[in-house]
């Protein structure tokens, strides 16, 4: 009988030495989860800062171009009213040149001829 308690006992003892290495083991493979998983955290939060960045960037962007868009438009509106101030610049040209022919052509009437 103390054989079969010694052999018993020895078995306990094998069976709690090779429970012990696979909590080890267990241990082991759970830091190594955990540190990868710290891992891909922080590349998560790297991955997040840029995506703020690109955000934050073509949202800059989109508001210059907005900005781009406004100046165009005011643009045209000046070029619009340039070629508008000067097809009635030209007009009025006109009208001075044949208002001046028309003078021209009156102060005829009044010419003195001096040649007698």
């Amino acid at each position: 009988m103390a054989q079969n308690v010694n052999e018993a006992a020895g078995n306990i003892t094998n069976i709690i030495e090779k429970t012990v290495a696979k909590i080890e083991i267990g241990d082991e493979s759970v830091k190594s989860s955990l540190a990868i998983l710290l891992e891909i955290e922080k590349s998560a939060k790297e991955v997040s800062d840029i995506l703020v960045n690109i955000y934050e960037a073509a949202s800059e962007e989109e508001d210059s171009v907005r900005q781009i868009n406004v100046a165009m438009n005011e643009l045209n509106e000046i070029t619009q009213e340039n070629s508008e101030l000067a097809n009635k610049s030209s007009i009025l040209g006109k009208e001075i040149v044949d208002g001046a022919n028309n003078l021209s052509s009156e102060l005829e009437y009044f010419k003195v001829n001096t040649d007698d």
